[in-house]
């Protein structure tokens, strides 16, 4: 299964370690969005970047979009939520499950 990763906040004055493992995942600036396969490696670096993701599986429609845009999509359409808080709390980072994809939706436009 694969699941799409999509960076929301800067990392600027952030530790090294989580700077680093950001960089090593690909995502370099606000707003892009990665596909890759679930494995245990990647749930690891998910859980270091937690407050700084996004990330649910992806239909494979959508995973297409995203890899002709190379990744570089645009703010969405009425935000993320509130950044600091959760997905489950009304925020915008954490595991959105099946709702990724409404997202990316939105940032496609």
């Amino acid at each position: 299964m694969k699941i799409a990763i999509v960076k929301l906040r800067s990392d600027h004055g952030q530790t090294e370690p989580l700077q680093r493992t950001l960089r090593m995942m690909g995502l370099k600036t606000t707003n892009h969005c990665i596909i890759v396969e679930d494995t245990s490696a990647v749930k690891g670096m998910i859980a270091k970047v937690l407050q700084y993701v996004t990330f649910g599986p992806v239909t494979d429609d959508i995973a297409k979009q995203v890899l002709d845009k190379k990744g570089a999509l645009k703010p969405p359409k009425k935000g993320y939520g509130h950044i600091k808080l959760p997905f489950t709390k009304k925020g915008g980072y954490g595991d959105r499950k099946e709702k990724i994809n409404d997202l990316l939706k939105r940032m496609l436009w």
